[in-house]
Formats: C-alpha cells, sequence, structure tokens
C-alpha cells in the first residue's frame, strides 16, 4: 500500500473516531460541574477533526512533497485522538453524581491560581493522580474514596503536581 492511501484511511478512522466521540459525550448526561470540561473536550475534538480534513485536503492535491508534512501531523493527530478515547473521555463517559465532591473541589482549586483559572475540573476513577497536560488536566481517583471527604486532601497534593508542572 502507498504512503498516500496508509495516511488517508489513517485520517478518516480518526475522523470516524471522533464523529463517534462526539455523539457519545455530547448525549451523555453529566454533572453541571463538567459542562466547562466537556466544551473543552469538544473544542479539542474539533481542532483534531479540523486537522483531518487538512490533512485529507493536502492528501488530495496529489503533491508528493507535502508527504512528510502530512504524515508528522497524522502521526501527532493519532496519538492525541487515542489521548482522548483512553484517558480523557473516561471523566465524561463515566461521570456520576456522587463526582461531585471532587468536582468541587477541583473546580476551587483551579479557580483560586491564576496559572489554572481557566483549565475545567475532570477526574475518572483510578489510581490517585494527576496528568498535567496544559489545558486539559487530568485528575485520577479510586471511585470509593470519591464519595466522601477522608481522602480529599489527596486532590490538593495532586493539584500541587499541577501547578509544579506548569
Amino acid at each position: 500500500m502507498k504512503i498516500r492511501e496508509t495516511l488517508q484511511r489513517r485520517n478518516h478512522d480518526v475522523k470516524e473516531d471522533l464523529e463517534q466521540i462526539v455523539a457519545l459525550v455530547s448525549r451523555s448526561p453529566i454533572p453541571f460541574e463538567l459542562e466547562p470540561y466537556r466544551n473543552a473536550f469538544l473544542a479539542r475534538t474539533q481542532q483534531l477533526s479540523n486537522t483531518c480534513r487538512e490533512n485529507l485536503a493536502l492528501l488530495s492535491t496529489g503533491e508528493d512533497s507535502l508527504l512528510a508534512d502530512v504524515l508528522s501531523e497524522t502521526s501527532t493527530l493519532v496519538q492525541y485522538a487515542r489521548l482522548l478515547k483512553f484517558r480523557y473521555l473516561r471523566g465524561l463517559y463515566r461521570a456520576t453524581d456522587w463526582d461531585r465532591v471532587c468536582l468541587r473541589t477541583i473546580t476551587w482549586l483551579h479557580r483560586e491560581h491564576e496559572q489554572t483559572k481557566d483549565y475545567p475540573a475532570v477526574f475518572a476513577a483510578d489510581d490517585v493522580s494527576v496528568v498535567p497536560s496544559k489545558g486539559l488536566p487530568f485528575y485520577f481517583f479510586p471511585c470509593v474514596e470519591q464519595r466522601g471527604l477522608r481522602f480529599q486532601p489527596l486532590l490538593f497534593h495532586e493539584f500541587g503536581h499541577l501547578l509544579y508542572n506548569l
């Protein structure tokens, strides 16, 4: 298979995945505290979809000198789409009402600090940690511990990691 055909197939696959993600996220019921994250997530998904369309348009020109650039863009696109599917989607797709304790803590922390005031709150069930990505930081917190205040200080600790990495 030629490189152009492979790149076209890859971009089409990512575009289809992104369309499915948007459909899933758009209809998932979530606590109102997650709306800013859903909006940021959908905006990021739209950026990736635009990149797919741009790549496909460049590939349709038939210009071989563009292949290296499209290959690089496609590689980045595929990796970011995987992150959205396997990490960032979790906070929206499995959101429940008992998430509100953690969401309110994270929202308050982010709102009180200049470096994070524009970053939406989100987390998913897993070992306690934070992914300190600029724009869409992501917290993990065990599902049973989410339901009360006993382990909430761990979010402050993880928030410190985020601040250190910004």
